[in-house]
């Protein structure tokens, strides 16, 4: 969402409701599942190779899902909004 607030050029579709940040949202997700600690429940393979980094599993998501975003957002074209070239500006009077 930050994303998305801050860096896009357009404005979000309310309507789109799996664009990009539902796919960001999913593969950070997946990112963040090996950094995973639940005792009792789930140990991802870095948790319980490395037992302190199983506090990042969400710094993981969050920034897989930002930057997956933003990759998906910012491609060339893909929300430039600009309708052409802007004609210059001229100081010049107009005759009446």
């Amino acid at each position: 969402m930050l994303v998305e607030r801050f860096l896009s050029r357009r404005p979000a579709d309310p309507a789109a409701r799996f664009g990009p940040g539902f796919a960001s949202w999913l593969l950070g997700l997946a990112a963040a599942i090996p950094f995973m600690s639940q005792p009792g429940l789930f140990v991802g393979p870095v948790a319980a190779a490395h037992p302190a980094l199983g506090a990042g599993a969400a710094a993981v998501a969050f920034l897989t899902a930002g930057l997956i975003h933003y990759a998906l957002t910012r491609r060339p074209g893909a929300r430039d909004t600009s309708t052409g070239p802007v004609a210059p500006h001229t100081t010049e009077e107009i005759p009446a």
